[in-house]
């Protein structure tokens, strides 16, 4: 449904805010999806 990845984003940002390479583990897990 509409909306539901920036629900999975925003579990994952809160999951490692400050862990190393954000951008980079976001763009594989939107890889795998």
């Amino acid at each position: 449904r509409p909306g539901h990845w920036e629900e999975k984003l925003r579990a994952c940002l809160v999951c490692f805010p400050t862990s190393p390479g954000p951008a980079q583990r976001l763009k594989s897990v939107l890889q795998q999806t």
